[in-house]
C-alpha cells in the first residue's frame, strides 16, 4: 500500500468520524429541542454555552476536511496549501477554546459576585433598613452625650436617611454638624452604622449628617411647611408618635408662643406634663417629613372631662333622676311623610343619657324613664323625651322630642339672630385664619369668644374613669367650663360649626355639626 492509498483510507476514516459526530450532534440538538420549555432561559433548553460549543465544533471539523481535501493532492502547491490550514485551524481551535472557557469564568464569576452582594443587601437590610424608632431613641438617650463628644456633632436625633433632595424610608441616626469638615478627620469621622444591643439584640443603625446653620438644617426646607402637609404626616405617622412620646395627643397647628400663637405651622404634641417625658419620649424641635423640616410645639395640659356638673341654671338641661347637667344645644326638625315635621332638642350623649352611660351602654335604647327637664319659672318642668342617641369615638350627641306644651327658641343666647343659614366647616385656611368662634353654656351664662386651634384632634377624654380618644373632632381655645356640654359653637357670622362635647385646661373640643346632621338625618331650625 503506498503512500496514496494510506492517506486515503485516513481521509476515510477522518470524514467517517466527522459525519458520525455530526449526526450525534444533530440527534442531541433535534432531541433537546423536544424536550425544551417554553421557559427555559437558553436556546433548545441546553445549558448555556452549548450551541457556541457545537458551532465551534463544526468550524473546527470544516478546517479539517478542507485541509485534508488539500494534502490527499500530491501537488507541491495543494500540500503547501493544506499546512497553512492546519496552521490556521490550530491557531482558530486555541483561540476558540480560549474564548469559550475564558467566557464560562466571567459568568461563573459574575454570579459569585452577584450572589456575594445579594446576600450582603439582604444582610444590611434585615440588620439596617428596619431599625425599630424605640431602639434608636433607646440609645440617643445611652449614648448622645458620648457621641456629641466623640464625632463634634451639636446633636444627635431620630430621623430618616437622606440623599441629596431625596428621603428614603430608613430609620437613622441623625448627627447635626455645622459643617462636614469638622468631622471628616480621623479622630471624629462618624461611622457609617453605629452598633448598639438592647434586649439581647444586636442592632446595626445606619447614620446620616445633617449640615445645619445656627439652630436650623440648611438641608430641609423649613419656609415651606404647610398644615397639608402636617396634616399627611399626621396620618402616616400619628399613631407611631404617639406611643413613642407618650403624647396624649398630636395636632396640626400654629406654633404656640405664651398665649400668643405664632403663624407658624408645626406638629404640635398634647402632653399631661412636660417633666414627665423619658429620655426615650423626649420630643426632638424638628420631624423630618418628606425632606422637610417640620417644627414641634409642646403644649401641656390636665386630663380632658366631660363638661357636666351639679347645677341648675336657667338652660341647664338634664335627665330626669339624675344629675349630670349640660346645656340644651341647637333646635332641629325631621320631616315626616305627611309633610308636618317633628321637632327635637340637640345636646350630648352624655347629658341625654347619662344613666345609659352609667352602665356602659353608648347607644340608646328606649326606657320607662326618658324625660329630659329643665328649669321653667323656677319649677323642674319636663320639656322632651329621649329618642335617641349614641356615644362613639366621632360622636357626643343625642335628640330629645319636644313635648307639644314647650315652646323651644332657637336663638343662641346673647347673640341676635343667631344661628345663621348654613353650617360651617373647619379647614386648614380656619386655622391659619385665626377663626373666631362664640358659644354660650349653661355654667358661664355668658358669650364667650375664642379661636380655632387645628383643623381635627384626637383627645383622649375621660369616661366614668376610662378614656376614651376620639376622632375628628374640633379643638379651639378654651370656650367652655363643666356645665357647658351641648352648647351650640358659631363663627364670626353666626353659622353652626358643632356642639360642645369636652374640655380641658387650655382647649375645648367640638363635634363637628356635619358629622351629627348626617348621623342622624336631622335639620336645623334657623333664625
Amino acid at each position: 500500500m503506498d503512500k496514496s492509498d494510506g492517506s486515503m483510507i485516513i481521509s476515510i476514516l477522518l470524514i467517517l468520524g466527522v459525519l458520525v459526530v455530526g449526526i450525534n450532534i444533530i440527534r442531541f440538538l433535534i432531541s433537546s429541542g423536544k424536550k425544551a420549555k417554553k421557559d427555559d432561559p437558553y436556546a433548545l433548553g441546553l445549558p448555556q454555552g452549548s450551541v457556541r460549543a457545537v458551532l465551534s465544533i463544526s468550524l473546527i471539523l470544516f478546517f479539517i476536511l478542507i485541509a485534508l481535501f488539500f494534502y490527499n493532492d500530491s501537488t507541491f502547491e495543494k500540500a503547501e496549501l493544506a499546512e497553512s490550514t492546519l496552521t490556521i485551524l490550530g491557531t482558530l481551535v486555541i483561540a476558540v477554546s480560549s474564548f469559550y472557557f475564558g467566557i464560562k469564568a466571567t459568568e461563573q464569576g459574575s454570579k459569585i459576585a452577584k450572589d456575594t452582594l445579594k446576600d450582603l443587601s439582604d444582610h444590611s437590610k434585615s440588620e439596617n433598613q428596619n431599625v425599630p424608632p424605640e431602639i434608636i431613641l433607646k440609645a440617643i438617650a445611652q449614648n448622645k452625650e458620648l457621641w456629641k463628644q466623640q464625632y463634634q456633632s451639636e446633636d444627635v436625633k431620630l430621623g430618616k436617611k437622606q440623599s441629596a433632595n431625596t428621603q428614603f424610608d430608613v430609620n437613622c441616626l441623625q448627627f447635626l454638624v455645622k459643617s462636614k469638615l469638622t468631622y471628616v478627620n480621623t479622630k471624629s469621622a462618624i461611622p457609617v452604622f453605629v452598633y448598639f444591643t438592647a434586649d439581647s439584640k444586636n442592632y446595626s443603625i445606619p447614620t446620616d449628617v445633617v449640615v445645619i446653620s445656627g439652630n436650623e438644617t440648611t438641608s430641609l426646607n423649613e419656609k415651606v411647611v404647610t398644615l397639608n402637609l402636617i396634616d399627611e404626616a399626621l396620618i402616616e405617622n400619628k399613631e407611631m408618635w404617639l406611643k413613642m412620646y407618650g403624647a396624649e395627643d398630636i395636632l396640626a397647628a400654629l406654633k404656640v408662643k405664651g398665649e400668643l400663637r405664632q403663624k407658624v405651622p408645626c406638629i404640635q404634641f398634647i402632653v399631661a406634663c412636660k417633666s414627665n417625658q423619658l429620655d426615650t419620649q423626649i420630643i426632638p424641635k424638628y420631624i423630618t417629613y418628606q425632606n422637610y423640616n417640620i417644627p414641634t410645639d409642646v403644649v401641656e395640659k390636665d386630663g380632658a372631662g366631660i363638661d357636666t356638673s351639679d347645677i341648675q341654671v336657667g338652660d341647664a338641661v338634664w335627665r330626669q333622676g339624675t344629675t349630670a347637667k349640660g346645656t340644651l344645644g341647637i333646635k332641629v326638625y325631621r320631616d315626616n311623610a305627611d309633610g308636618s315635621k317633628t321637632d327635637f332638642l340637640l345636646s350630648c350623649y352624655h347629658v341625654f343619657c347619662s344613666s345609659e352611660l352609667s352602665n356602659g351602654t353608648k347607644k340608646y335604647t328606649s326606657t320607662s324613664n326618658s324625660s329630659i327637664v329643665a328649669k321653667i319659672n323656677g319649677n323642674t318642668t319636663e320639656i322632651a323625651k329621649v329618642v335617641e342617641g349614641e356615644l362613639n369615638t366621632k360622636l357626643d350627641a343625642a335628640l330629645s322630642e319636644i313635648n307639644s306644651n314647650v315652646s323651644v327658641d332657637n336663638h343662641l343666647k346673647g347673640f341676635l339672630g343667631i344661628p345663621k343659614y348654613g353650617i360651617r366647616l373647619i379647614t386648614n385656611q380656619e386655622v391659619i385664619d385665626e377663626t373666631t368662634v362664640f358659644t354660650y353654656g349653661a355654667r358661664t351664662k355668658k358669650a364667650i369668644s375664642g379661636t380655632v386651634i387645628s383643623r381635627v384632634a384626637s383627645p383622649n377624654i375621660k369616661l366614668n374613669g376610662k378614656k376614651v380618644r376620639f376622632k375628628n373632632v374640633i379643638p379651639v381655645t378654651k370656650i367652655s367650663v363643666k356645665g357647658d356640654s351641648g352648647a351650640m359653637v358659631v363663627d364670626d357670622k353666626g353659622k353652626i360649626i358643632g356642639i360642645i362635647f369636652a374640655s380641658d385646661s387650655k382647649t375645648s373640643y367640638v363635634v363637628p355639626i356635619l358629622e351629627i346632621i348626617t348621623h342622624f338625618r336631622i335639620k336645623i331650625y334657623y333664625a
